[in-house]
């Protein structure tokens, strides 16, 4: 998360961020995705880097809006326990 606007160098870092996990990764882990996230006064812009080309990629879930925290941490709770109980 940067408390401004991107960079090129937020870029080159999150790839070579991306590309140092690729290369290190063991069986059974996937391709990293990286999300940049940047806030500046008025504005909230969320970026994604695979790194490279990837015609794999999807999105889920699109949001014009940055949910607050309460939503945020509401999912996570529920995540949690589907999890757990899937887990039994």
């Amino acid at each position: 998360m940067k408390a401004r606007k991107l960079q090129d160098s937020d870029i080159t870092q999150v790839t070579r961020y991306l590309t140092y996990f690729r290369e290190h990764k063991i069986s059974g882990d996937r391709d990293p995705i990286a999300l940049i996230i940047c806030k500046s006064y008025d504005r909230i812009d969320v970026y994604y880097s695979a790194g490279k080309d990837r015609d794999d990629i999807f999105v889920a879930e699109y949001l014009t809006k940055l949910p607050d925290e309460n939503e945020i941490i509401k999912k996570l709770v529920k995540e949690q326990n589907n999890i757990l109980l899937t887990n039994r």
